[in-house]
């Protein structure tokens, strides 16, 4: 464990009371930056350790925090299952992706690294198909162009 979450986790520890979801969430924030951006699931499994939580806690808090992302779901792919945009070619865009990245939707890509869904209308209809990236919309969305939206994470 580095040094840093322990010195982090004795310090919640002398509080001798389970932190409440504010101060889990600011927790969860500094275990985060303490490995570059990352939430890795070791430092989440020695927070229940040491500090007597059980996952199902964590995971509510880990939902709250907005910016936060696990080493399992770096990025957010979510698909446009709306009847335009699979007129356009987002069925055969999924198909694409479960087979290249090897994911079923509600899955996370080990090999992309991100989570898949799909997503109801991105009222984005007339350049469809159309996927988000993180939030972010793109429309006319190709295999090549996702491809890159992947490699450049």
């Amino acid at each position: 464990m580095k040094k840093e979450l322990k010195k982090l986790l004795e310090s919640y520890k002398k509080e001798e009371k389970k932190p409440d979801q504010q101060e889990m969430e600011e927790l969860l924030k500094k275990v985060q930056e303490l490995y570059g951006g990352v939430l890795k699931e070791s430092a989440v499994d020695k927070i229940c350790k040491e500090l007597d939580i059980r996952h199902k806690e964590i995971k509510a808090a880990v939902k709250s925090v907005s910016a936060e992302k696990t080493e399992k779901k770096q990025h957010k792919l979510r698909v446009c299952d709306g009847k335009k945009c699979m007129s356009r070619g987002n069925e055969d865009l999924q198909k694409y992706i479960e087979k290249t990245y090897q994911v079923k939707p509600g899955e996370v890509s080990e090999k992309g690294k991100f989570s898949y869904k799909f997503c109801g209308c991105l009222k984005k209809c007339k350049d469809g198909p159309c996927v988000k990236w993180d939030g972010e919309v793109y429309t006319e969305m190709t295999p090549k162009r996702l491809d890159k939206l992947v490699e450049n994470r």
